[in-house]
């Protein structure tokens, strides 16, 4: 590959309904082509996301916010808690927001939850989450997530977790991921860089929410898009049109496809 295109999922690849516009998966199709890598940067652990890395096939696959990263398949890059270290984190949480607070846990082996037992996550993409309390849970993280309502709940929860990275994301009802410090997309743009031959220059990464920020300054060009949290605009080389729109294929076409 001669470049790396690296999209985020929600918000930025994916529609408001959580569908990939024809239009920009036949862009990422001609550019990939092209000679370009194509690589998908989520949140979401990696069984949430399988639908759309079918669809996508992508070459680089960072998954849980960065704690995890693949290269053709194979992990170049992973960033997780230890058991114990996930047992500390409930403490806290429990501790600051409630000892009922709902909580999920991405971790190689699937994704897990605390909700009701009669709820189910209404997105058929989470319909393989496993119940679990967490009282006994002893599995390997790559990321927690949290119910955190108040902001000063927010600050006592990373005061009594300095190690970790703890984040919104916007329009969650006060949904916040935890994850190592270390454990960033950003992070995970070195080893995939050493993976793929390339340096960061040729990395131009697509994004619109909190956890894309450092992703888009570090990238040779960072994308916002027109629908993202302004920090994230700001944090950006350009800003294009929001998720409803095709303004991904609009920017390939102009900037990767039809660059002078």
């Amino acid at each position: 590959m001669n470049r790396l295109l690296l999209f985020d999922l929600d918000g930025t690849l994916l529609r408001p309904k959580k569908t990939i516009s024809p239009t920009n998966l036949q862009a990422l199709d001609d550019c990939r082509r092209a000679g370009c890598g194509i690589g998908i940067a989520t949140a979401r652990y990696a069984g949430s996301a399988q639908a759309y890395v079918c669809q996508v096939q992508p070459d680089v696959l960072i998954t849980s916010c960065g704690a995890l990263a693949q290269v053709q398949g194979k992990t170049v890059y992973q960033d997780g808690f230890a058991p114990g270290d996930v047992q500390r984190v409930f403490a806290c949480i429990r501790h600051i927001c409630g000892a009922n607070t709902e909580m999920t846990v991405d971790t190689l082996q699937g994704h897990f939850w605390n909700y009701d037992r009669n709820q189910r996550p209404p997105d058929p993409a989470w319909a393989k989450s496993i119940w679990s309390d967490f009282r006994d849970f002893s599995l390997y993280a790559l990321k927690i997530c949290a119910q955190v309502p108040t902001d000063k709940q927010v600050k006592a929860l990373q005061a009594a977790l300095p190690d970790c990275d703890i984040r919104c994301f916007s329009g969650e009802e006060n949904w916040h991921k935890i994850t190592k410090s270390t454990a960033t997309k950003a992070n995970a743009l070195a080893p995939i860089c050493a993976a793929c031959g390339l340096t960061i220059d040729r990395i131009t990464a697509f994004g619109d929410d909190f956890a894309d920020l450092e992703m888009l300054r570090l990238a040779g060009t960072g994308v916002a898009m027109g629908n993202g949290v302004s920090a994230v605009q700001a944090a950006a080389d350009v800003t294009i049109g929001p998720n409803d729109t095709d303004a991904i294929a609009a920017y390939l076409h102009t900037h990767i496809l039809h660059a002078e």
